[in-house]
Order: structure tokens, then C-alpha cells, then sequence
């Protein structure tokens, strides 16, 4: 394959690529092409600025909503909404 035949290739597959609206088959290429592990790996990937993993994060999302579900319940006090916002600035 000559250069210019193998440009035209290249050219043509990136066309492909950039007008496919398939996540999954764009998935299945980057994992091909080596731009990403398996998706059991992606799992374990930091997520965020502090560092957090995948499975970190929504642990502290569902123990999040938990805790809001006892506080409409009136289970348990929540927090002052000040001392939310208080915290999200920071």
C-alpha cells in the first residue's frame, strides 16, 4: 500500500469515526486501538479532582440519598441548608 493510498485510508476511517453517533462501537474502537483499558478497568479510574474512584463516588452518593430519606422521615436531623452552602464554597 502506497502512502497516498494508506492517507486516503486513514482519511476516510476518521470521517467514519467522527460521524458515528454508536457509543458503544466508538467504545469498542478506542479499546481496539489501545486508548483505553477493558471496562472493568475504566471502573477504577480517578474520577475528579480529590482522587476519588468510580465506586467511591457513588458509594457517597447513595449514602447521600440515604441520608435523605431518614431526614424526610424525620429518622434523623438534617443538616442547616447555611451549612451546606457553607461547604460547597469550599
Amino acid at each position: 500500500m502506497s502512502v497516498m493510498e494508506l492517507d486516503a485510508f486513514r482519511a476516510e476511517l476518521a470521517r467514519t469515526i467522527l460521524t458515528t453517533e454508536d457509543y458503544d462501537l466508538l467504545d469498542k474502537i478506542k479499546q481496539l486501538i489501545g486508548l483505553q483499558g477493558k471496562k472493568e478497568d475504566t471502573a477504577k479510574e480517578e474520577c475528579g479532582d480529590d482522587g476519588m474512584t468510580k465506586e467511591e463516588m457513588l458509594e457517597e452518593l447513595k449514602d447521600a440519598f440515604r441520608t435523605a430519606k431518614l431526614a424526610r422521615e424525620r429518622k434523623t436531623k438534617g443538616r442547616p441548608v447555611e451549612e451546606l452552602i457553607h461547604e460547597l464554597q469550599y
